[in-house]
């Protein structure tokens, strides 16, 4: 799973952090200035690096597996701009067996009504938790 942010974390510098949780429960973050394509990710270029356990990695794992993705979207709400008004938007790849899937919060809300968002929170509440960076207001 890759989470990246975009927009208003711009404001001071590249403070947009990027995401990564690998199927082995290896979490990294990222401070990039432009996107970079997720399967590009390497964990010697991360910021921070840290084990949050194969647990949690194999429980959104299963969720996704599990997703329909196409009935998923289906559902959703329309997303809306956050970068528009010096907000954050996001950027969310899944890795699955039949390939990658995108969203992005600008064409999809991310409802938490929702199983899969749901771990996805879940996942990236425990990412953030160890993987803090400090703001960057000086580059």
């Amino acid at each position: 799973m890759i989470i990246s942010e975009n927009g208003g974390c711009f404001m001071m510098g590249p403070n947009c952090r990027t995401f990564g949780m690998w199927s082995d429960g290896t979490a990294a973050v990222y401070r990039m200035e432009t996107d970079l394509p997720a399967d590009t990710l390497d964990q010697s270029e991360a910021e921070a690096v840290a084990s949050i356990g194969t647990e949690l990695a194999a429980h959104l794992t299963a969720i996704s597996d599990a997703t329909d993705f196409d009935d998923l979207e289906a559902r959703l709400g329309p997303g809306t701009c956050n970068a528009c008004v010096d907000g954050i938007d996001y950027l969310l790849t899944l890795y699955t067996d039949a390939g990658p899937r995108h969203f992005s919060s600008n064409e999809f809300e991310f409802d938490q009504t929702e199983t899969l968002f749901r771990a996805v929170e879940n996942a990236l509440a425990a990412m953030s938790q160890q993987l803090q960076l400090p703001v960057d207001m000086y580059s």
